[in-house]
């Protein structure tokens, strides 16, 4: 579609038009030069997105690197993505799926343990939840057990019964150097 081609031209800040652009190039089979016009639109100066509009564009790099079955590029935009919004949830959350479809278990933990107090996960944190469970269901006990003790140890408070469950989880057998942390939390 000339017009919108033109239109996104004209106007590089608008939101909408730029929205509709790249997922037109999508539509089209244009994967590259819709990843191509998003990092363009990415590299504006600071402040020319809103966080929502920033994660929407970021994401969908992400989703069309996955579309192209691209999985090097896709972790590759993702460590940018957490890199350049160390805050975003959602950014964090879609490398924790990346690193699991990866089997990248160890970086995987560290990122989250890296990301907990950046995130200032709360004693019912999903981001952590989610972390803490993927290894558990990855039989990665071990990994699991490292990222739920730091995350237990930002909230100096009793374990709530989620997080009691998931300790017992990732710890079949008691582990001495846990013990003074959790004493009189389970």
């Amino acid at each position: 579609d000339k017009t919108l081609t033109d239109r996104a031209t004209a106007h590089p800040t608008d939101y909408s038009v730029q929205q509709a652009y790249v997922q037109r190039l999508v539509q089209q089979g244009e994967h590259q030069q819709s990843v191509a016009w998003t990092h363009k639109l990415l590299n504006l100066p600071a402040g020319t997105w809103t966080a929502y509009q920033e994660d929407w564009l970021r994401g969908h790099i992400i989703s069309t690197l996955q579309a192209s079955n691209n999985n090097d590029k896709v972790l590759a935009a993702l460590v940018e993505w957490v890199t350049a919004r160390p805050k975003s949830v959602n950014a964090a959350q879609r490398y924790v799926a990346a690193l699991a479809g990866a089997a990248q278990y160890e970086v995987l933990a560290e990122f989250a343990r890296s990301r907990l107090p950046v995130l200032r996960a709360t004693e019912r944190d999903p981001f952590a939840q989610n972390v803490v469970n993927t290894l558990i269901n990855a039989s990665r006990l071990e990994l699991a057990g490292r990222v739920l003790t730091d995350w237990i140890a930002l909230h100096p408070a009793p374990l709530t019964p989620y997080q009691q469950h998931l300790y017992m989880l990732s710890h079949p057998r008691e582990d001495a150097r846990l013990a003074p942390l959790l004493k009189g939390w389970l």
